[in-house]
């Protein structure tokens, strides 16, 4: 069994605003073997009732996406978000009055 998949057959991205949009590079092999038989070696062993079986499977896959997360920090935690930043401060609103909280704390 021989199972391959490659991110070079794959269709181009959808891209929304009319650019090029780059194509991530993935890549998956699945591969296996399966032997088997009667237990027989001549002269040695004839044993036409049983049977032996060997399998072996394995894969490779290279992802193309990071897969790090961060947690909240402890003053995250108790709602303060004053300096929660990400390339730039962090905005709190509240939903219902849609006005922004200048404290950045729920």
């Amino acid at each position: 069994m021989l199972n391959l998949s490659n991110s070079a057959f794959n269709a181009a991205p959808y891209s929304l605003n009319g650019q090029p949009a780059v194509k991530p590079s993935s890549s998956r092999e699945q591969f296996g073997i399966n032997f088997g038989g009667p237990m027989v070696i001549p002269k040695i062993l004839n044993w036409k009732r049983a049977n032996f079986n060997f399998t072996y499977q394995g894969t490779i896959s290279n992802n193309p996406f990071n897969q790090i997360a961060s947690l909240p920090t402890q003053a995250e935690r108790n709602g303060d978000f004053s300096q929660a930043t990400t390339t730039r401060p962090v905005t709190i609103y509240d939903p219902l009055s849609k006005s922004d909280n200048p404290l950045n704390q729920v």
